[in-house]
C-alpha cells in the first residue's frame, strides 16, 4: 500500500498541472507538487503549514472557505476562470485557474482532507477578455460611425464583400427621396444619369474584381427631379487578417462647383472672343500706323533719291559678288553634282565632289583646262547647248539622258538628269552657266526591273485566271486588267467604270460588298469576300473571290486587289452541301427509330430491374443524342450555305434571354461554377432562338475546353449603341495562329490536349454566320494557357 502511494505521489509531483493536499480540519498542506509551488511562488518549506498561513495573500479571497466547505460536506467543488491574487517575487500578480476541490477519504470512507487539482488558464482568460473588449470596441465604433453618418451632410454608404450595398445614411434618403430598401441591391444605380451610368458601373465592377478602391464624379437623380453632381470616394475595407470585407463610400454634392466650372468655361470663351476682337482692333491700328510710316518713308526717300541711286549701284555690285560667292559655297556643299562654267572657251571655275565623281575626273584636271577639252567625249552633243544657253539666256533641262563618259580611264554609259541654268549679271545678261547633274542610273535600272517584274506578275496572274484592279477611294477611278473584263462578261475593247462593276454584282450581295469596301476605304481593313456577278453581255453568273486592301505610294492612296473566278468551286460546294443535307436527313429517320426502340427497352429493363441493361441502354441513348446533335449541326451548315436557313427578326429583351440561359445552366451544368453579371434591359431586333443557340454554344465550349471546378463568367453590357455579350473561361486558351481561324468551317485546333475532346469544328462557324447575318460582330480574345473570352455584339433597338 505504501509503495502504491509513493507511485501516486511521484506521478502527481511530475505533473505539469498544480496538485496539492490539505489534511485535517486545520487544512495543513501535507503535499504540493512542483507545479503548485511554482504557481504560488513558494518553496517546499510551506509543507506542514496551514493553508491560510502559507498563503496569507489569499485572505479575503474564497479559497480557504471553499476548502473548509468541501472538508465539512465531502462534496466536490469545481471552478472555472477563478481569479487568484498571489505574491510572486515580492510583487502582487493576478492569475486565473480552473480547479477542482474534492474530499480525500481514508480507508473507512471518512474525510481526512481536501485534494486540489488546478490548471493555469490566465493567458486564455486574458485573451477571452481582450476579444470581448475588441468586440465591444468594434460595436462602439460601428455605433459611432452610424451616429456620425446619420448626422452628416456627406452621403455615406457601405458594401459587403460580394459588392452589394448594405447601408445608406440619411443624407442619401434626403437627396434621392428613396427608402433603404429601394437603394439596396444596386437600386441606387438606376438613379445615375444615363451618360454616366455605364462608365461608373464598369469602373465599380473592375475595382470590385481587383478588391481595390475607386473614385470619380457622376450625376444622380434627386427627389426634385434634378440631377446633382456627386464626387465619390470608395476605399476598400479589410479586416485585421487582411481579408476583403467590402467598401465604405462617401459622396459630396459638387453641383455648385461643377456649375461654377461650366460658367468659368463659358467666361473663358467670352474672354477669348473679346481678346480676338481686341487683337483685330490692334491689327487695324498697326495697319494704320504702318500706312503713316510708309507715307513718311516715301517723303524721306524722295528727299534722298539721288544718294540712294548712287548707293544702289554699288550695293548691286556687292550683292552680285556675294551671290557669286554664295553660289560657289552652295556648289561645294550641294548633295548633287554641281559645276559653274564661265569664259570663252568655257572653263569650270568651281565644281563639287559629287560632280567630279559623276564625270570621273580629278579637280586639278577639270579646273586647269577648257571644259570641253576635258570632256571631249560629250562635247559633240552638249557643247552647242551650252553655247545656246549663253546666247539666249534660256535654261536647258534634260531628263534621263544617256551620256557616254570616260570615268577613271574606262568608257561608261550613265543615265543623267541635268540642267544648264544661265547666271545673270547686274544687267540681266548671262555671263556663266550653272550645271546641275544627278546620276540616276540605279534609279532607271530599278524602274526597268520593276516594270519587268510587273509584266511577269501580269502574265502569271493571267495564267492563273486572276484579275487585278485598283480604285481611287476619293474619285472612284477604276482600273482593271484584261482578265477582269472577262469576269464581268465584257469584251477586251470594252471600258468599265466603278459604278458599272458594282451594278454587275448580284443584287442580294451588292449592299454588303459596298459596305465592306467602304469600310476598307475608311478604316484600312482587308477585304476578303465571295459574291456572284452577272455578265454584262452574256448574262452568265460567275462566283468570284475578291481580296484587296488600301495601299499608299508616294503620298497617294489606292485600293488594290485581285479577283479569282471560283464558280466551279462554289458548284462543288453546292453539290457537297446537297449531299451532306441529303445524308444527314436520311440518317435522322433511323436514328429516331433507334431512339424509340432504346427508350422502349429502357422502360422494360427498369421494370425488370436489370441494372446492367439499364446502364448500357442509357449510354446508348446518350450516344444517339450526340449523333443527333452532330447531324443537326451538319444540316444547319448545309442550310446556311445553301441560303435556306431563315432568320426570324423580332424585338426582344436580351437580358431576359440571358436569365433563361442562367436558369437552364443551373440545372444542366454542375462541373463548373458559372457567374452571370447583372444585365439591364437590352432590346434587340434578332432571331431569339438562334441568338440563344449562340449563347449556349459559347457556354458549352467554355465548359468543354476548361478544367472542371473552374469558373466561367457571362456578362452583357451596352456600349455605343450595341449590346456586347461575352463568355470568359479559365481554360487552356488559344494560340494566336489558331485564334485567327477559329471561326472557319470545320477548323479544329491541333494539339495533344485536344485528343480527348470531340467535335467537328462547326459550332463556332455556325455562331459566326448567325451573328454576321444579324449585322453583328463576333471575336475571341485569348491568352494561351490562361483562358479565352468569346464575345459578340448586336445593334440595340432604342425604346
Amino acid at each position: 500500500m505504501k509503495a502504491t502511494e509513493d507511485i501516486y505521489e511521484r506521478i502527481l509531483d511530475a505533473s505539469p498541472y498544480p496538485a496539492y493536499l490539505c489534511s485535517g480540519e486545520e487544512l495543513v498542506i501535507t503535499f504540493a507538487n512542483k507545479a503548485t509551488l511554482k504557481a504560488w511562488g513558494k518553496s517546499d518549506q510551506i509543507i506542514g503549514m496551514r493553508f491560510q498561513h502559507a498563503l496569507p495573500e489569499l485572505e479575503g479571497q474564497p479559497f480557504t472557505q471553499l476548502l473548509q466547505q468541501v472538508y465539512q460536506t465531502g462534496e466536490t467543488y469545481v471552478a472555472h476562470n477563478q481569479q487568484a491574487d498571489l505574491i510572486l517575487d515580492g510583487k502582487p500578480k493576478t492569475f486565473y485557474f480552473d480547479f477542482t476541490y474534492q474530499a480525500f477519504r481514508n480507508s473507512i470512507g471518512a474525510v481526512d482532507g481536501v485534494l486540489c487539482f488546478a490548471t493555469d488558464v490566465t493567458e486564455l482568460e486574458l485573451s477571452r477578455r481582450e476579444a470581448i473588449k475588441s468586440q465591444q470596441d468594434f460595436l462602439a465604433s460601428e455605433n459611432r460611425f452610424r451616429t456620425m453618418a446619420e448626422t452628416t451632410d456627406v452621403l455615406i454608404s457601405t458594401g459587403d464583400e460580394t459588392g452589394n450595398a448594405t447601408y445608406f445614411n440619411k443624407a442619401w434618403f434626403d437627396l434621392t427621396g428613396k427608402s433603404l430598401e429601394e437603394l439596396l441591391d444596386f437600386g441606387w444605380i438606376d438613379l445615375i444619369h444615363p451618360d454616366d451610368k455605364v462608365n461608373w458601373v464598369n469602373n465599380y465592377l473592375a475595382a470590385y474584381e481587383q478588391k481595390r478602391g475607386l473614385s470619380g464624379e457622376f450625376r444622380i437623380l434627386s427627389q426634385s427631379g434634378v440631377y446633382r453632381w456627386l464626387l465619390a470616394k470608395v476605399p476598400s475595407r479589410f479586416d485585421e487578417e487582411g481579408n476583403f470585407i467590402g467598401y465604405i463610400a462617401s459622396c459630396i454634392d459638387i453641383t455648385d462647383r461643377k456649375n461654377w466650372e461650366f460658367k468659368l468655361e463659358r467666361a473663358t470663351e467670352d474672354i477669348q472672343m473679346i481678346n480676338e476682337e481686341l487683337n483685330a482692333s490692334n491689327e487695324e491700328l498697326i495697319s494704320t500706323n504702318e500706312e503713316l510710316a510708309a507715307a513718311n518713308d516715301e517723303l524721306i526717300q524722295m528727299q534722298e533719291v539721288t544718294r540712294v541711286q548712287a548707293l544702289e549701284k554699288q550695293a548691286a555690285l556687292d550683292r552680285l559678288r556675294a551671290q557669286e560667292e554664295n553660289i560657289k559655297n552652295m556648289v561645294k556643299q550641294a548633295p548633287v553634282g554641281m559645276c559653274i562654267l564661265q569664259g570663252e572657251p568655257l572653263f569650270a571655275i568651281e565644281a563639287n565632289d559629287s560632280f567630279l565623281e559623276l564625270i570621273g575626273k580629278d579637280r586639278e584636271t577639270l579646273l586647269s583646262r577648257p571644259y570641253w577639252e576635258v570632256n571631249a567625249e560629250a562635247a559633240g552633243m552638249y557643247e552647242p547647248i551650252t553655247t545656246s544657253v549663253l546666247q539666249t539666256g534660256m535654261s536647258y533641262h534634260a531628263d534621263e539622258h544617256e551620256v557616254s563618259l570616260i570615268r577613271k580611264g574606262k568608257p561608261e554609259v550613265v543615265m543623267v538628269d541635268f540642267v544648264y541654268e544661265p547666271m545673270m549679271d547686274e544687267h540681266q545678261q548671262p555671263y556663266a552657266i550653272m550645271l546641275v547633274a544627278i546620276d540616276i542610273t540605279d534609279k532607271v535600272n530599278a524602274r526597268k526591273k520593276l516594270q519587268r517584274a510587273e509584266e511577269s506578275l501580269r502574265l502569271a496572274m493571267e495564267a492563273a485566271g486572276l484579275g487585278s484592279f485598283s480604285i481611287n477611294p476619293e474619285t472612284k477611278e477604276f482600273r482593271v486588267s484584261q482578265s477582269m473584263k472577262t469576269f464581268f462578261g465584257l469584251e477586251s475593247s470594252d471600258s468599265i467604270d466603278f459604278n458599272t462593276a458594282i451594278n454587275q454584282i448580284r443584287e442580294d450581295y451588292r449592299p454588303e460588298v459596298i459596305r465592306r469596301m467602304e469600310l476598307s476605304f475608311t478604316e484600312n481593313t482587308k477585304l476578303d469576300m465571295e459574291y456572284p456577278i452577272i455578265g454584262y453581255n452574256d448574262g452568265q453568273i460567275r462566283w468570284v473571290r475578291a481580296v484587296g486592301k488600301m495601299q499608299s505610294t508616294d503620298g497617294s492612296r489606292a485600293f488594290t486587289g485581285i479577283l479569282n473566278d471560283i464558280t466551279e468551286r462554289r458548284k462543288d460546294e453546292e453539290r457537297k452541301n446537297d449531299f451532306i443535307g441529303m445524308v444527314s436527313h436520311e440518317l435522322k429517320t433511323p436514328l429516331t427509330s433507334m431512339r424509340g426502340y432504346v427508350q422502349m427497352l429502357l422502360h422494360k429493363m427498369k421494370k425488370a430491374e436489370d441494372d446492367f441493361a439499364i446502364s448500357s441502354l442509357e449510354k446508348t441513348n446518350t450516344q444517339i443524342g450526340k449523333m443527333t446533335t452532330m447531324i443537326n449541326g451538319f444540316l444547319n451548315v448545309s442550310r446556311l450555305e445553301s441560303g435556306k436557313i431563315q432568320i426570324d427578326h423580332r424585338v426582344f429583351d436580351l437580358a431576359q434571354l440571358v436569365k433563361e440561359t442562367e436558369d437552364e445552366s443551373i440545372n444542366t451544368i454542375s462541373s463548373h461554377k458559372i457567374i452571370y453579371a447583372p444585365v439591364e434591359r437590352t432590346m434587340v431586333n434578332a432571331d431569339r432562338d438562334k441568338i440563344g443557340q449562340v449563347i449556349n454554344n459559347l457556354i458549352s465550349n467554355a465548359v468543354k475546353y476548361s478544367v472542371a471546378g473552374t469558373t466561367i463568367y457571362v456578362a452583357c453590357v451596352t456600349i455605343e449603341g450595341r449590346a456586347l455579350l461575352s463568355v470568359r473561361d479559365e481554360g487552356m486558351g488559344i494560340k494566336p495562329q489558331d485564334a485567327a481561324k477559329i471561326f472557319e468551317r470545320y477548323y479544329r485546333v491541333e494539339g495533344s490536349q485536344m485528343f480527348s475532346i470531340s467535335g467537328f469544328g462547326i459550332g463556332l462557324y455556325l455562331c459566326a454566320e448567325i451573328i454576321q447575318r444579324h449585322d453583328g460582330e463576333i471575336w475571341v480574345d485569348s491568352d494561351f494557357g490562361v483562358g479565352s473570352t468569346f464575345s459578340f455584339s448586336l445593334p440595340i433597338v432604342l425604346e
